[in-house]
């Protein structure tokens, strides 16, 4: 059984995905897949328009967000990593919707960020997962060694 744990839509990821949502599942259910995640980048705004999607469609929905993660919001720095959070349960969906609101109230700086402080205060019911390339164990273009410095560090 496969599911795509990272995909995004035109809706929430405007300038990384063309696809629209009912697209997405009906590609979903055309390949046999069982279900899929949404994981736009800092945004939740259509989670509810894919679960509802994914219900009628008889397919099984991960509610996620791919949130750009720095170590402190309150500096204003453009260093930031991408991350994907992923609900286990109606906790961890209320705990990624906090996140973002969060990114953007009050870690907005070019891009709505959350720290790992805000990570660890709202973890419970998530799953994490590293995201892409521009992720926390992403390869570094310069000297091709993975970053993971922060990672371990705890």
């Amino acid at each position: 059984m496969f599911i795509n744990l990272h995909t995004h839509d035109c809706k929430g990821s405007v300038r990384d995905a063309i696809a629209i949502p009912e697209q997405i599942t009906a590609r979903i259910k055309e390949l046999g897949q069982t279900g899929y995640a949404i994981t736009n980048h800092g945004s939740t705004s259509s989670l509810l328009t894919h679960y509802k999607l994914a219900k009628k469609a008889g397919l099984h929905f991960i509610f996620g967000l791919e949130a750009y993660i720095c170590d402190d919001i309150l500096i204003k720095d453009r260093e930031y990593k991408h991350i994907c959070l992923f609900a286990k349960n109606m906790e961890g969906y209320l705990n990624i919707l906090k996140m973002a609101t969060i990114s953007y109230d009050k870690g907005f700086y070019y891009k709505p960020r959350i720290d790992w402080d805000i990570l660890m205060q709202h973890k419970e019911g998530i799953i994490v997962s590293s995201a892409c390339l521009g992720g926390i164990l992403g390869i570094r273009y310069d000297t091709g060694e993975f970053n993971v410095q922060r990672m371990f560090s705890e």
